[in-house]
């Protein structure tokens, strides 16, 4: 089943969603996505020890996260390590508006033309890439995320190390930080696990 393109407005280094009324990603980009998931999870340091290190994520948007988490891993984890990265997306962009949004960010190791070429196709279910000969896995289901989570619940063996939460706010967007959905995170996470948001909102923390 096809996905419908999200309604959005796009410039470079922005992006916008008319449906939810929200940005995708604030002008820092990059430092926004250090300040608000991997600093305050320590994610750099767990990275160093990590023999394979999992992240999911809650929206997968543009990419960007993935993007900054990735690069950063290939400059701090151990050679051999890899990096498992989990993300749920309703409505994937397509890759003009990725790349648009993106044209303002330089990345030396993963860049955004590599991801562009490679983003999920437009159907429902998981769709799986890999980059850097292997060093990198980036699993994304296409489709409702508490669908994709029960269905992960079913797969996942070793479990998640973090989480990042980036959909949309909840005021605008409940069904991405629902009760069930949060608790189903919980399931999956791994014991000393984190979760990290941009969201302040008081139910969320």
């Amino acid at each position: 089943m096809s996905i419908q393109s999200p309604n959005v407005i796009v410039s470079p280094g922005s992006i916008r969603s008319l449906d939810y009324g929200d940005i995708y990603f604030s002008e820092d980009a990059e430092r926004e996505v250090n300040r608000v998931f991997l600093e305050p999870a320590k994610i750099k340091e767990r990275m160093k020890y990590a023999s394979v290190f999992s992240i999911g994520e809650l929206g997968f948007g543009s990419g960007l996260n993935f993007l900054t988490t990735a690069n950063i891993f290939v400059k701090e984890a151990p050679e051999a390590a890899r990096l498992r990265f989990i993300s749920f997306e309703k409505h994937p962009l397509l890759k003009k508006d990725v790349l648009k949004a993106l044209s303002t960010t330089a990345f030396s190791h993963l860049t955004v033309e590599v991801l562009a070429d490679a983003l999920p196709s437009r159907t429902h279910g998981w769709h799986r890439r890999f980059f850097l000969d292997g060093k990198i896995e980036l699993s994304v289901y296409v489709g409702d995320a508490e669908v994709g989570i029960k269905d992960l619940i079913n797969r996942e063996n070793s479990g998640i190390d973090a989480w990042f939460l980036d959909g949309f706010s909840p005021a605008k967007n409940p069904a991405m930080w629902s009760p069930t959905l949060l608790q189903q995170i919980a399931t999956v996470t791994r014991k000393n696990g984190t979760v990290t948001s941009f969201s302040a909102a008081g139910k969320v923390r």
